[in-house]
């Protein structure tokens, strides 16, 4: 029998996939940089480097998509992480002083709009942050703050 990960182990796995995506997305930068780069210099190069330019923006671009698509699984993996912490602490309320779901999950949150990351979170995902959702409505008055984050993730979701 699989055992469920306690709030520490879960925070710990969130954190590890944040890190991750934190590190595709400076990858990724530096990938669009050069891409720029590129760009210009094709823009300005009337020689026969052109061939050797459109290949090298072809590679370019072909790394960039790989890096995002790398990027964003890791934030979906954190997320998940993120949607079990906050279902254990809906479960166990009483007495969370500070919701961790909640600090991970504003985390994400600011990454994903500071960074104007399109995030389509896979159907697995979307039912999960819906039934975390409803059980926040039910709960009344407690974790305002997780509610409102999840809130957020599904408008930045576009759920």
């Amino acid at each position: 029998m699989i055992q469920a990960m306690d709030n520490n182990q879960l925070y710990n796995q969130y954190s590890a996939e944040y890190r991750q995506a934190n590190d595709y997305h400076g990858q990724l930068s530096t990938k669009e940089f050069e891409l720029q780069l590129i760009n210009i210099g094709m823009k300005y190069d009337t020689s026969a480097n052109s061939f050797q330019g459109q290949l090298s923006k072809m590679n370019l671009e072909m790394e960039i998509h790989a890096l995002k698509q790398q990027r964003n699984a890791h934030i979906c993996s954190a997320i998940n992480y993120v949607l079990d912490l906050a279902n254990n602490e809906i479960t166990n309320s009483q007495g969370i002083i500070i919701s961790l779901a909640y600090m991970a999950l504003s985390a994400i949150n600011s990454f994903i709009s500071t960074q104007n990351i399109e995030l389509s979170l896979p159907s697995y995902l979307q039912v999960k942050l819906n039934q975390i959702s409803d059980k926040l409505i039910m709960s009344n008055m407690t974790l305002l703050n997780l509610k409102s984050e999840v809130s957020r993730l599904k408008l930045l979701c576009k759920i």
